[in-house]
């Protein structure tokens, strides 16, 4: 049992590609709780590791999975914090917070990203389609 072992497991690097490859296998099926229970573990084992903060961050986004939304964003800005110059760790919470409704501070967030990475097309046209949300939703 992969869960079992890696409650056991002492290299880091096995530790994170086994919770991810877990999680993945939980989000392949949808299944948001148990993917959830996967990432919870993780962070127990690795609090500090900005990579799977990200991973679960993102998937909560991309499941669209409301009832987490506060606890993907509290993970997300966590990862921020630790990795203040990542912008990809910064896109991620800017979509978790425009999905929860928080559309100022999700352009805050993707004003850091083009700050960070300002030659990234994506993010700029990111920050004009959030702006205009906000603009619309104000």
């Amino acid at each position: 049992n992969l869960e079992a072992h890696l409650q056991t497991e002492t290299d880091e690097d096995r530790i994170q590609t086994g919770y991810i490859s877990l999680a993945r296998i939980y989000e392949g099926k949808e299944d948001v709780p148990n993917a959830i229970r996967v990432y919870k573990a993780a962070f127990e084992k690795m609090p500090n590791n900005t990579n799977l903060m990200n991973a679960c961050a993102w998937f909560i986004y991309e499941q669209k999975a409301s009832d987490h939304y506060a606890w993907g964003i509290e993970v997300a800005q966590k990862a921020v914090a630790l990795e203040p110059g990542s912008a990809s760790i910064w896109d991620t919470l800017a979509w978790l917070l425009h999905s929860d409704g928080q559309y100022q501070k999700a352009v805050d967030a993707m004003a850091t990203c083009v700050k960070l990475e300002p030659d990234a097309e994506y993010f700029a046209q990111t920050l004009e389609q959030m702006k205009s949300d906000l603009e619309k939703n104000s």
